[in-house]
C-alpha cells in the first residue's frame, strides 16, 4: 500500500481494537459476575489462585468470539484501503457495536438463565429450543421471568451505550500526522503489519501455540463447575451445537468406539453369541420365567424431574414423597439406577424403544417408523398385553404421539384428551387430571401394559398446592442451614403434589385390578436442590420403584442390585413372560443376582454403592449414606463397555438393525 492508504487503513484498525476490547470486557465482566453470582455453587476449597487461573483461561475464549465479531470491521479497514469510506465505515462500527453490545446483554442474562436452570452453560439441553414446544417454552418464560423489563433494561442500556461510546469508537489513539511521520517508512508498516496479522490469528485461535484453545482446555480447575463457567456464552453454544452435529453424523460413533467397529463391539458385550449380521441377534434373549402368575395390568409410571435424593435419610423430615417412599418399602427399590437419557424427549423414547440414548433424538430418525426390535410394545403385544401410552402433555410435543403409534402401541393418549387448558399449563394437564382419566380409560378386564407420562412437576409451577393441602411452608430445622432459598418450598410442593395423585391411582388400580404392577421411576434428575452442591448421586440419579404386592409376591430384590431405565423394562418382561419367550433387550434383569451389577446412562455409569461421571475429567464419588468401595475401581473397563452398548444403541438407531460389511469400519 502507498503510505497514505495504510494510513487510512491503520486508523480504522486502531478503531476496531477499541470496540476489540469493549467485547473482551464484556465477556469478562459476565464471567466474574457469574464467578460471584453462582459463588455457592462452587467448592469451598477452591483457592483463589484457580478463580485467576480460570478468569485467565477464559480470556483465551473470549479473544477468538471477540475476533471473529470483529470481522465485519476488519474487512470495512481493510477496504479504506483502497477507497476512502471513512463516515459510513464509522457509522457501520458504531451500530455494529451497539448490537454486538445488545447481543452480550441478551446472551448474558439467557445464559444466566439457563444456568440457574440446568447448572450448565449452553449443553445439549439448548435443542428444546428446536426439537422442544417452543411455544411451550416462551410461555414458561413469560410466566417465569419479568421480560418486559428484562427488555426495557436492555434497550436502556444499549442506548446509554451508544451515547459513551459513539465519539471514543471515531477517534484513533494515534493521530494521522503522527503515524505518518513516525511510521512512515516502509520497512516499519510492514513489521508492524505482519505483527498485527500475527496477533489477529492468534486471537482468532485463541492461542499462539501449535493448536487452537479446545474445550478440554477449560478443565483446569479442582471444581467441575468452576471450570462451566470458563467459557462465554457464545463459546457454550459453539461446542453445542458442534457436538450435537458431531452425533448425528457418522463421525458419532467414534463417540463411543473410537475404532468405529460395530461388529467388535458386538462380540465384547455378547460373547456366548454366534456372529451375526444383525444387532437384534445379539440383543435376543429368553425370558427365564416368572416364579409366579404374571401380572394382569403393568404400569410403567414416568415421574417428572423425580430425583434418587429424596429417599435419602438426610433428607427424610421434608418428605416430599411420603407416597413414592411407602411404595418403596412396601414393595423394592434399586438405589444404584440411572436414566437413560438425561432429557425428558430422549429418557421417554429409551423408555419406549428399549434403547439406550445415545444424545440422538430418536423419534426423529427416518429408522424410528417402524417398531426397533427392542421396542416394548410389541413385545407385550405378543405376551397378550394392550398397550397404551398415556402421556400428561400434547402428542404434538417432540412428535410423541406418531413416534409411539410407528413403535406398535394400540393407543397413544394425550394431554388434549385427558382434559382442557383449564385443568394444567402449556406443558400438559394436572396429575390429579391425567390420573383419575386414566383410571377411566382402562379396561381392567382386558390385560393391560402402560406407559404413563406426568408433568406437573415443571416449570411454571403453578398448580395451588398449599390449597391442595401442603402444609410446609419452610425448610424443616435439619436442613434450614443447607436451603440457599433459589427454590421456594411452593416448587417443592409440586413434588408433594405429583407424589399423592400417584397414591390416589395406585390405591384405585389396586382394587380394580387382581394383579396390578408398578414401575416407577423419574424421566431424569430434577435439578433443584436445596443447596447449590449437590452431590454427584444427587445430579445423575432416578428411583427405580417395583410395587405390587400380589404380582411380587414371593420376590426379592438382590442385596446388590443397580441398573438403568433399558433394565428396568427387561425386568418388566421377564416377570411377565413365560419360560423360553424369546425377545429382544439391552438391559439386564434386576431380580437376578449378578456378581457386579452395573447401570449405563447416556453420561454417567452406576454400581450398588459408587457412581461415575463420565464427564471430562471423570468424576467418582459413593453413593450418600455408604463406605466408599474400598476395592480399586477400573473405570476404564466400565466405559469400554459402556461405549460397547451405547456404539451399538447408536448404531440401531441412525444406520438399522444390519451391521456393517465386515473388516468395513
Amino acid at each position: 500500500m502507498s503510505p497514505p492508504r495504510w494510513t487510512r487503513w491503520f486508523q480504522h484498525f486502531q478503531k476496531d481494537c477499541k470496540l476489540f476490547l469493549i467485547v473482551l470486557a464484556l465477556l469478562a465482566i459476565d464471567r466474574l459476575i457469574l464467578f460471584g453470582v453462582f459463588r455457592d455453587r462452587i467448592a469451598v476449597s477452591v483457592k483463589g489462585t484457580e478463580f485467576i487461573a480460570a478468569a485467565l483461561k477464559g480470556f483465551r475464549y473470549d479473544a477468538r468470539v471477540a475476533t471473529y465479531f470483529l470481522s465485519p470491521c476488519i474487512i470495512f479497514a481493510v477496504l479504506n484501503a483502497f477507497r476512502d469510506w471513512k463516515s459510513a465505515t464509522d457509522r457501520f462500527r458504531r451500530v455494529w457495536a451497539t448490537l454486538l453490545f445488545a447481543l452480550c446483554l441478551v446472551m448474558g442474562t439467557v445464559n444466566w438463565a439457563f444456568i440457574v436452570e440446568f447448572q450448565d452453560q449452553f449443553n445439549h439441553w439448548v435443542w428444546g429450543v428446536v426439537y422442544d414446544d417452543f411455544g411451550a417454552v416462551l410461555k414458561t418464560v413469560w410466566h417465569e421471568q419479568p421480560v418486559i423489563w428484562a427488555l426495557l433494561a436492555i434497550v436502556a442500556c444499549c442506548y446509554g451505550f451508544q451515547r459513551l461510546t459513539a465519539r471514543w469508537l471515531t477517534r484513533p489513539w494515534l493521530s494521522s500526522g503522527w503515524v505518518d511521520r513516525r511510521l512512515s517508512g516502509k520497512t516499519k508498516r510492514a513489521a508492524l503489519t505482519l505483527l498485527i496479522i500475527i496477533l489477529f490469528v492468534g486471537a482468532l485461535r485463541g492461542s499462539l501455540g501449535r493448536r487452537p484453545v479446545q474445550l478440554k482446555d477449560a478443565a483446569i480447575t479442582s471444581d467441575a463447575f468452576l471450570n462451566k463457567l470458563i467459557l462465554n456464552p457464545f463459546t457454550a453454544l459453539r461446542y453445542a451445537i458442534k457436538a450435537h452435529l458431531r452425533r448425528m453424523s457418522s463421525r458419532g460413533l467414534k463417540d463411543f468406539l473410537p475404532d468405529s467397529d460395530v461388529r467388535a463391539a458386538a462380540t465384547r458385550v455378547f460373547p456366548d453369541r454366534p456372529p451375526s449380521d444383525l444387532i437384534s441377534d445379539y440383543l435376543l434373549q429368553k425370558a427365564s420365567g416368572a416364579p409366579g402368575q404374571a401380572p394382569d395390568h403393568i404400569f410403567v409410571v414416568i415421574m417428572e424431574s423425580m430425583d434418587s435424593w429424596l429417599f435419602q435419610p438426610e433428607y427424610r423430615d421434608l418428605d416430599l414423597v411420603p407416597v413414592s417412599r411407602r411404595l418403596a418399602r412396601e414393595g423394592m427399590i434399586v438405589e444404584g439406577f440411572l436414566p437413560s437419557g438425561r432429557s425428558t424427549s430422549r429418557a421417554f423414547c429409551s423408555l419406549i424403544t428399549g434403547i439406550p440414548s445415545t444424545g440422538i433424538y430418536v423419534n426423529y430418525q427416518p429408522t424410528s417408523r417402524s417398531p426397533y426390535p427392542t421396542s416394548l410394545a410389541p413385545i407385550f403385544k405378543k405376551l397378550g398385553y394392550r398397550t397404551r401410552l398415556i402421556h400428561g402433555g400434547y402428542l404434538s410435543w417432540h412428535r410423541i404421539g406418531e413416534f409411539a403409534r410407528n413403535q406398535g402401541f394400540d393407543e397413544v393418549i394425550g394431554g388434549n384428551i385427558l382434559g382442557t387448558l383449564m385443568s394444567g399449563n402449556e406443558w400438559g394437564v394436572d396429575d390429579e387430571v391425567l390420573f383419575d382419566r386414566t383410571t377411566e380409560i382402562i379396561d381392567f378386564s382386558q390385560p393391560s401394559f402402560n406407559i404413563i407420562h406426568t408433568t406437573s412437576y415443571h416449570p411454571p409451577y403453578d398448580v395451588d398446592v398449599f390449597g391442595k393441602g401442603f402444609k410446609l411452608e419452610s425448610m424443616p430445622k435439619s436442613l434450614a442451614s443447607r436451603h440457599d432459598r433459589r427454590i421456594s418450598m411452593k416448587t417443592y410442593g409440586h413434588l408433594w403434589y405429583s407424589d399423592q395423585c400417584l397414591g390416589d391411582f395406585v390405591k384405585k388400580v389396586t382394587t380394580a385390578a387382581k394383579r396390578p404392577l408398578f414401575a416407577i421411576t423419574g424421566d431424569h434428575y430434577g435439578r433443584r436442590f436445596i443447596d447449590g452442591r449437590p452431590k454427584l448421586y444427587e445430579k445423575t440419579s432416578v428411583p427405580c420403584i417395583l410395587y405390587g404386592p400380589r404380582a411380587l409376591e414371593g420376590i426379592k430384590l438382590p442385596d446388590k442390585s443397580a441398573g438403568s431405565h433399558v433394565d428396568m423394562l427387561r425386568t418388566l418382561v421377564e416377570l411377565a413372560a413365560p419360560k423360553g419367550f424369546e425377545f429382544a433387550s439391552f438391559g439386564n434383569n434386576l431380580l437376578r443376582p449378578q456378581a457386579e451389577p452395573v447401570g449405563y446412562g447416556e453420561l454417567a455409569i452406576i454400581g450398588h454403592d459408587w457412581v461415575a461421571d463420565l464427564g471430562d475429567p471423570p468424576r467418582f464419588e459413593a453413593i450418600p449414606g455408604l463406605p466408599t468401595p474400598t476395592r480399586p475401581l477400573d473405570l476404564s473397563r466400565y466405559r469400554q463397555r459402556w461405549g460397547d452398548l451405547h456404539g451399538l444403541a447408536w448404531w440401531l438407531v441412525l444406520k438399522g438393525d444390519h451391521l456393517p460389511p465386515k473388516n468395513q469400519h
